[in-house]
């Protein structure tokens, strides 16, 4: 009996995909009063997991098994009254994915509470597990904070965040010349521009070659900065003030 070479590759690979373990988003609802109702709904470009109305407690999951083609992503939109955001609850190289060791345990588990979101890697997790998530630190946002940011060959917008927004780019690195991007900020009458990565300066010689995280936190009082995706508090370093 003959056994070709791509029918073992194929044979490999569907026995790759029963032993890859699932993931499971858990989305809990943490805000206590519910009033305003808390909606969001949540999808992937392949499924639509549909609008949601919680109850405070209400722990809505579903599961997936990670893509070896291509890579898994899940976001979530939510609303809370007049407040919306919408940010990736899952992606296999960023948010809960390996950055995190979410794909190594197999659980998302995120918490809304009225403050924001807060994120952790466990199931049923103590509070003590949780790490708060947000980019856009300015929690009122008045006046509304806006920045640009491009690089020498690429313009990446105007953006206009909300409390808790994270805006993010991705690039590959170029071995012929060295890669730098900028951002420029306003806040009402306070404006500030920098390098938010330089291979040999800012993110780059500071641990973002190695972690592939560049991570800028606006606050009220500057701009802070780690390599680590979701970092704590502790580990945020003031770079600039405005």
């Amino acid at each position: 009996m003959e056994i070709s070479f791509s029918s073992l590759l194929v044979l490999s690979c569907l026995l790759f995909l029963q032993q890859t373990n699932a993931i499971t988003v858990h989305v809990v609802d943490g805000i206590e009063k519910n009033d305003p109702q808390l909606i969001y709904h949540c999808a992937s470009g392949s499924d639509d997991l549909g609008k949601h109305y919680p109850k405070f407690n209400d722990d809505f999951h579903f599961s997936f098994k990670r893509n070896i083609f291509f890579e898994t992503v899940f976001f979530c939109h939510f609303w809370w009254g007049k407040k919306d955001i919408r940010f990736e609850v899952y992606r296999e190289t960023g948010a809960c994915g390996h950055e995190t060791g979410g794909s190594n345990k197999g659980i998302c588990y995120w918490l809304v509470k009225e403050d924001g979101f807060y994120f952790a890697i466990n199931d049923n997790p103590p509070p003590s597990a949780f790490v708060r998530k947000f980019v856009d630190g300015i929690e009122k946002n008045d006046p509304p904070i806006k920045f640009h940011c491009a690089s020498g060959n690429d313009d990446l917008g105007i953006h206009y965040p909300k409390f808790n927004d994270d805006f993010h780019f991705k690039f590959g690195f170029n071995l012929l010349r060295e890669t730098v991007f900028f951002c420029h900020f306003w806040w009402g009458t306070k404006d500030a521009v920098f390098e938010v990565y330089r291979d040999s300066g800012n993110c780059g010689a500071e641990g973002g070659l190695d972690s592939g995280i560049c991570y800028w936190l606006i606050k009220e009082d500057g701009f802070y900065f780690s390599p680590k995706y979701n970092p704590p508090a502790s580990e945020l370093i003031r770079k600039y003030g405005w």
